[in-house]
């Protein structure tokens, strides 16, 4: 169950077939004697089950040229991407990418994460369009741990 601990024992017995205490003259490491013998060993682990989940919720408001909000050809629409986790645990190096539409421009600059602007390079902040993959908005969130605050991804393409 998410959240539960589990342990497990690894337990080897070692069994020569010979008489236990013969000493085997040259026969261990770097030519050092060996001595035949039986035993016992065990070890211990522990493991933590965690059931971490990512979640995306996409949506699109469209504003033609004319104050409405009919998608024709010089109209603006802003996509916005929520970012959730639940559960247990955290997603390492969190990548969202999300592919520009056809037949659309992105609008330069247009680009934020949680309210804050973001460059459309390829370079030190979150985020990329374009640079790495073509036609793609891409924002790193780096580590993100379960049930922490969404993150609010926004960008804006005119209708070509």
């Amino acid at each position: 169950m998410n959240g539960d601990r589990g342990d497990e024992e690894l337990r080897a017995t070692s069994f020569t077939g010979a008489v236990s205490g013969t000493i085997v003259s040259g026969g261990g490491d770097l030519g050092t004697d060996a001595v035949i013998g039986s035993g016992t060993s065990a070890a211990l682990g522990s493991y933590l089950v965690a059931d971490l989940i990512v979640s995306t919720v996409k949506s699109a408001v469209v504003s033609d040229p004319g104050g409405g909000s009919t998608p024709v050809p010089g109209s603006t629409i802003t996509y916005t991407l929520v970012v959730t986790t639940s559960g247990t645990g955290t997603v390492a190096n969190l990548v969202i990418t999300d592919p520009l539409p056809p037949f659309t421009s992105y609008d330069a600059g247009s680009l934020t994460l949680d309210g804050s602007a973001l460059s459309d390079a390829a370079d030190l902040d979150a985020g990329d369009v374009g640079g790495t993959t073509p036609n793609q908005v891409t924002v790193a969130l780096g580590n993100v741990a379960g049930g922490s605050l969404p993150h609010t991804i926004t960008f804006e393409v005119t209708i070509d």
